[in-house]
């Protein structure tokens, strides 16, 4: 299920666009945000991940896996 409100998403401080936010397939409580990386988006190994939803921000200094495909 997608979520209800809108997500953002920002890396290096960079908003990318958010192609899916809501509940991960086959697994329970677990949510997922999909985004699309463009030229745009920094490089570097210690990059802000920031995740917003309803006025709430993810914490920038978590480590959080990004995989591309």
């Amino acid at each position: 299920a997608q979520a209800v409100l809108p997500v953002t998403a920002t890396i290096g401080g960079v908003e990318v666009p958010v192609s899916y936010a809501g509940l991960t397939p086959g697994y329970v409580g677990l949510y997922q945000v999909n985004v699309t990386l463009s030229g745009g988006v920094p490089t570097g190994d210690n990059l802000p991940v920031v995740i917003r939803q309803n006025g709430i921000e993810s914490n920038p200094h978590l480590p959080i896996r990004i995989s591309i495909r």
